[in-house]
C-alpha cells in the first residue's frame, strides 16, 4: 500500500503548493500508517491494502446525486479534484471568495500558510496529513464579515480509486455558512476528505456530512477552530457502506464559543463505522455537546470515541457527551469510550455511554395493542432513530 501512495504523491503537481505537500508527504511517513491501537483499533485497516489497488471510471450523471433544493449552490470533486466547470456558484454572494486551493495561495497565501503550518506542527493523524500531500486541486472558501449564505453550499465528493477532496473553509466576523457533503462512491478504494474551517468572532457554521452506502474506504477528518461566540454544528449520517471514519478535532478559543456534535449510523452485514472526537475548551464560558447514537444489525461494527479536553483557562465551562448504541445483530459489535479530561475547577460536564437491545417490555407493550412483532420492533427502532433524522 505504501508503494502505492509513494506512487501517487509521485504524481503531485510542481505548483505552489508542492513544498507544503511534500512536508505533510515526510511527516506521514514519519508517523506511518496506524497500527491497530489508540485510535484505531477497532478499525479493519487491513481492508486498506486490498482496496488502495482497486479503481473504477467516473461515470457522468453524478450531479443528480445534489439534492434539487440546493442544486444552484454546489461545488464537484471528482477523484479529489475541484471541477469548477461541473460546479455552480451563482446563488452564493458576490462577496463571497471562491476558488482553488492553487489560486488562492496568491491572493490569501498568508491566511493558508498559517492553517498548513499549524496542520503540520500539531496533527497526529497519520491520514490528514496524507490528504495534505495527495490533494490536487482543493476548494478555497471564504465568506467576509457580515454575510449570511441563504442556501446550503452543497460539495458533492464523486470517487474510485484513491483521492484526497481538501475543503479550507474561512468564515468572517458575524457571518454564516451551512456545508453538506456528500460521497459517490464508484468503486472501492480509499476517499481521505479533510474539512478545514476556521470562525472568526459570532460566526456561525454548520455542517452535515452524508456517507451512505458507500464501497471502499472512506476517512473524513473535520478541524474547526472558534473564536469568541463563534458557534459550529454538525451532524453526521452513516448509512451502511463498507469503512467509515470521521475524526473530528474541535478547538473553542474565545470566550462564548460553542459547538454541537451530532451523529447517526445505521449497520448491516460487515459495515463499519467509527467516530473519533476531541473537544478542546480553551477558553472560559465555552459550551460543547457530543450526542451520537448507532443502530447495528448482522454482523457491522462500530466505535465511539470521544475526549472532552477542559484547560486550566476554561472556567465556567460547559460540556456533554452521551453515545447510545442499539444491537440488534446477534454477531454486531458496538465499543464506546466516552472520557473526560478536565483541569479548570468550575466546570459542568458529564459523559456517559450505553450499549443495548431492544426494550422487552417496551416490544411486549406494543404487541399487547395488536402489533405485529415486526411492525412493533420497527417502531422501536424509528423512535431510536428519529431524534437525529429530524436535527
Amino acid at each position: 500500500m505504501l508503494e502505492a501512495l509513494t506512487s501517487f504523491f509521485s504524481q503531485a503537481p510542481q505548483d505552489g503548493l508542492y513544498e507544503m505537500r511534500k512536508k505533510a508527504w515526510e511527516k506521514f511517513l514519519t508517523l506511518g500508517l496506524p497500527e491497530k491501537r489508540d485510535a484505531f483499533q477497532y478499525v479493519s485497516l487491513h481492508r486498506l491494502s486490498v482496496e488502495m489497488t482497486c479503481s473504477d471510471s467516473v461515470k457522468e450523471g453524478f450531479v443528480e446525486q445534489i439534492p434539487e433544493a440546493s442544486r444552484h449552490s454546489y461545488f464537484v470533486f471528482v477523484n479529489g479534484s475541484l471541477r469548477l466547470d461541473l460546479s455552480d456558484v451563482t446563488a452564493l454572494p458576490e462577496s463571497v471568495v471562491v476558488s482553488d486551493l492553487h489560486s488562492a495561495m496568491r491572493t490569501y497565501g498568508t491566511l493558508l500558510h498559517n492553517r498548513f503550518q499549524k496542520s503540520l506542527q500539531e496533527e497526529s493523524n497519520p491520514f490528514v496529513y496524507l490528504n495534505l500531500a495527495l490533494h490536487t486541486s482543493g476548494l478555497f472558501l471564504y465568506v467576509p464579515p457580515g454575510v449570511e449564505i441563504e442556501v446550503p453550499v452543497h460539495c458533492l465528493f464523486v470517487t474510485s480509486g484513491v483521492s484526497a477532496p481538501r475543503l479550507q473553509l474561512f468564515v468572517g466576523k458575524g457571518s454564516i455558512l451551512s456545508l453538506v457533503t456528500t460521497t459517490l462512491s464508484l468503486g472501492e478504494g480509499l476517499c481521505n476528505v479533510v474539512t478545514d474551517i476556521q470562525l472568526d468572532d459570532g460566526a456561525r457554521c454548520t455542517t452535515q456530512t452524508e456517507a451512505l452506502a458507500l464501497q471502499g474506504s472512506h476517512f473524513h477528518a473535520l478541524r474547526a477552530t472558534l473564536k469568541r461566540n463563534a458557534t459550529l454544528k454538525t451532524l453526521s449520517l452513516i448509512d451502511q457502506g463498507d469503512l467509515f471514519r470521521f475524526d473530528a478535532l474541535v478547538s473553542l478559543l474565545g470566550e462564548g464559543a460553542e459547538a454541537e456534535m451530532r451523529g447517526l449510523w445505521q449497520l448491516d452485514e460487515k459495515s463499519e463505522a467509527h467516530v473519533h472526537i476531541v473537544m478542546d475548551h480553551g477558553a472560559p464560558h465555552t459550551r460543547s455537546l457530543q450526542k451520537f447514537k448507532g443502530l447495528l444489525e448482522g454482523f457491522s461494527r462500530s466505535s465511539f470515541e470521544g475526549k472532552i479536553l477542559v484547560r486550566q483557562i476554561a472556567q465556567k465551562t460547559e460540556a456533554y457527551q452521551l453515545n447510545q448504541n442499539l444491537v440488534l445483530g446477534e454477531h454486531a459489535q458496538a465499543y464506546s469510550k466516552p472520557n473526560l479530561e478536565i483541569f479548570a475547577d468550575d466546570v459542568k460536564a458529564s459523559h456517559g455511554t450505553t450499549v443495548s437491545q431492544l426494550d422487552p417490555a417496551a416490544l411486549f407493550y406494543l404487541k399487547t395493542r395488536g402489533l405485529e412483532e415486526k411492525i412493533a420492533r420497527s417502531l422501536l427502532v424509528d423512535a431510536f432513530c428519529h431524534e437525529m433524522r429530524q436535527s
